[in-house]
């Protein structure tokens, strides 16, 4: 099982930073929502992933909590990178990086679960185990990384999707950079700045005349990123 994930052939890495994928806080444990949840999933609440959907009520005890528990954007995000073509063709890679430093990288193989609460239980697993594996691969591992260490190991020049950057669009960044590896760097949270990644990375690009969503972010870059592969390749 090759475990080392910087070798293998991709022309682009996406990575969904500063993501609000985080098991639930200790400081919210006695909140009646939070105990209840936990007896329903029969579980430890120190197990279990923080939902917005599932936890509002408490977590308004939480810092910044209006933009925390969102692992519904992580699950669309990568089910569109797993679903593309450029996946099945080896030409993308991807990595999550959570708001506690930790770093998941998902085999392009895998299979993820489109049933959300499927999709739920196998993080949850992931986060305990720090690795899924089958008899011959390995499908997802996490580790404790900061995202400037995430950066330092990427190859080639890295784009930062930011509101603030020097105006570009989608297609005219692929295209530039399309002769050799990069990364793109996209936000993990539903509203809001970034926390590191606008001072770790120099290239700052905006995308578009408004904030959207880092699906909709995530779907128009893999769909312009294929356009120039049908060009180049």
């Amino acid at each position: 099982m090759n475990q080392d994930h910087n070798n293998e052939q991709s022309r682009l890495t996406i990575i969904l930073a500063e993501s609000e994928l985080e098991r639930i806080p200790q400081s919210i444990f006695r909140h009646p929502q939070i105990k209840s949840y936990a007896k329903k999933r029969n579980d430890n609440a120190s197990q279990l992933l923080l939902d917005a959907t599932y936890h509002h009520a408490a977590m308004r005890e939480l810092p910044e909590w209006s933009r925390r528990g969102r692992p519904d954007i992580v699950h669309r995000c990568v089910l569109y990178v797993l679903d593309s073509w450029a996946n099945a063709q080896g030409l993308i890679k991807m990595y999550v990086h959570t708001r506690n430093d930790e770093v998941i990288w998902i085999n392009p193989k895998t299979r993820l679960p489109r049933q959300y609460n499927r999709f739920i239980g196998l993080i949850e697993q992931l986060f305990k185990e720090k690795e899924i594996l089958t008899s011959d691969d390995i499908l997802l591992t996490c580790s404790k990384k900061s995202l400037k260490q995430l950066l330092r190991e990427q190859v080639g020049d890295t784009i930062l999707f930011w509101e603030q950057g020097q105006k570009y669009t989608i297609y005219d960044i692929i295209n530039s950079k399309i002769n050799s590896s990069f990364t793109i760097v996209l936000g993990g949270f539903p509203h809001g700045d970034f926390h590191q990644a606008s001072s770790l990375i120099d290239q700052k690009i905006s995308v578009e005349d408004a904030p959207f969503t880092a699906s909709y972010l995530l779907a128009k870059t893999i769909i312009n990123y294929e356009q120039v592969c049908y060009q180049h390749y």
